[in-house]
């Protein structure tokens, strides 16, 4: 679930999102799967009709101890206004025990 509203004449969103999180590691015949939320805020802009960034900072939270804070950010190209190729980085704390974490999504996304 979420909220936006544009900013900067239109050329950007504003928005803010609570999310349903969950992970499922297995490592050597153990792991873990938790479920959690995730909250995050940030900025969506146009750089052009076709290409997108996004820039969000957030926090999730599994229980165990198993929380922290995130920072995004990334960019879309649109092939259409429905349907474009999606590339991001996500910086996070939430599993650090001293060590930070980072993870790289490429994929679709579907607009409607």
């Amino acid at each position: 679930a979420g909220w936006h509203t544009a900013i900067g004449g239109g050329k950007a969103d504003y928005f803010v999102e609570a999310l349903y999180a969950n992970f499922d590691i297995e490592v050597f015949g153990g792991g873990a799967d938790e479920d959690g939320y995730a909250v995050n805020t940030g900025v969506r802009w146009s750089f052009t009709d076709k290409f997108e960034g996004i820039a969000a900072a957030g926090y999730e939270d599994y229980g165990q101890g198993l929380d922290g804070f995130t920072l995004k950010v990334g960019g879309q190209y649109k092939f259409t206004d429905a349907f474009g190729i999606v590339a991001e980085y996500k910086h996070s704390d939430v599993f650090s025990d001293g060590f930070d974490e980072g993870s790289y999504l490429v994929g679709a996304r579907f607009s409607f």
